[in-house]
């Protein structure tokens, strides 16, 4: 009986490599929003607790993707039907994580709308971030090069 070859498309490796970069990438923002939230409370005193930091959504789903993605690359290389079983039932998983992060985030902004009056960060500001007020003093002073300003 002849064997049957696997038919997989050249693409999967470069999926796998797109799905270990989002994996990579939701790891290390994650960390970087971590360390954000963690020196947030130190600063503030407040004690907001999103539900990503509930979930540790950051952390779960990046072992998805980073998996997803590995198989993926695997099985490109290998061509197994053992592999491409697990690569589908892998990718049905990120696929599940991804569309929980959605959900995640978008009771994430709803909670925080009704629950906060105000931002945060304002708090800490003197002026809204970005504005400026300057003083200059006479014309013909810049016009010199030695322009009296004061930032207020």
């Amino acid at each position: 009986m002849p064997r049957r070859r696997l038919w997989i498309r050249e693409e999967t490796r470069l999926l796998g490599a797109v799905q270990i970069m989002t994996g990579l990438i939701v790891h290390f923002v994650g960390q970087l929003w971590t360390y954000l939230f963690t020196t947030q409370v130190i600063a503030f005193g407040k004690a907001y607790l999103p539900l990503v930091v509930i979930t540790r959504y950051t952390y779960w789903s990046s072992v998805c993707f980073l998996f997803s993605g590995v198989f993926a690359v695997l099985t490109e290389r290998m061509r197994s039907t053992f592999l491409m079983s697990y690569t589908i039932a892998v990718n049905i998983v990120s696929a599940c994580a991804a569309v929980i992060g959605l959900l995640i985030i978008s009771f994430e902004f709803i909670i925080y709308s009704l629950t906060t009056q105000a931002p945060i960060w304002p708090e800490r500001a003197q002026w809204p971030i970005g504005y400026t007020k300057l003083n200059i003093s006479d014309n013909k002073d810049v016009e010199n090069g030695n322009a009296n300003c004061q930032i207020m």
